[in-house]
């Protein structure tokens, strides 16, 4: 599949996906920028107190035990650079950095080593990161999302979003659930880049939360300055 975007953008008001909260706890970390599931238990990442390195942990979020946490430096040199989203790629964890340095990062599980870095097309932040079992999706904080390959970086698609600074990135079965940085939230087709609907609260209302997010099951779990939430999905008129 080809790079380039899909044409046109509308969406369907005949069809939206309805969020429902089924769950909310607190983070354990302040100024978190990610969040992943690697199929038992959740990773976060968030900035340090000094603002120079982040914080990378693997939590069990019943019982809010910490058994694993790095540090992870070195992955960027110049100011205007963050690390942002996270994936799970059934093996390690991918973190995507951005600003004025631009790469994605694999990181041991056990070890918080780096194991491998590439070039990242992402322009500016917030960007986010999923994988779909075999590709990463990147959004890469100003409207554009991208189909990776993990072994060698190559761009395989690309496509523009209604959003012009997006905020959270997860994949679920052919669908993409993009958040906007100053709220609401749009379903692509993860083939096409076309819009599917948009996300919408219980009572029929717009959902306005946005950040970094994933799916565990059915239920999309997002980071935002609400905490750590759960919401579960469905699709109607």
């Amino acid at each position: 599949m080809g790079g380039g975007g899909a044409a046109g953008h509308e969406i369907p008001t005949e069809i939206a996906y309805h969020f429902v909260q089924t769950r909310a706890l607190a983070s354990p970390l302040p100024t978190t920028t990610g969040i992943t599931y690697d199929g038992k238990e959740l990773w976060i990442l968030a900035l340090d107190s000094d603002s120079q390195s982040y914080d990378l942990i693997h939590f069990d979020p019943d019982t809010l035990v910490v058994d694993r946490s790095f540090s992870l430096t070195g992955l960027f040199a110049t100011l205007g650079t963050q690390e942002y989203g996270i994936a799970w790629d059934g093996a390690s964890v991918w973190v995507a950095v951005a600003g004025n340095t631009n790469l994605l990062a694999l990181i041991d599980p056990l070890t918080g080593a780096v194991l491998k870095t590439m070039s990242s097309p992402a322009a500016l932040g917030p960007v986010d990161l999923d994988f779909d079992g075999a590709y990463l999706w990147l959004s890469d904080g100003t409207g554009t999302e991208y189909r990776i390959d993990p072994i060698n970086g190559g761009v395989l698609q690309h496509f523009p979003l209604i959003q012009a600074r997006d905020n959270g990135n997860a994949y679920r079965a052919g669908e993409l659930f993009i958040g906007d940085l100053f709220g609401s939230m749009e379903v692509y087709d993860a083939a096409s880049g076309g819009s599917l609907g948009l996300v919408l609260n219980e009572d029929g209302s717009p959902f306005e939360e946005s950040g970094p997010s994933v799916f565990v099951g059915y239920e999309l779990v997002m980071l935002s300055h609400l905490g750590i939430t759960y919401y579960a999905t469905a699709k109607g008129p």
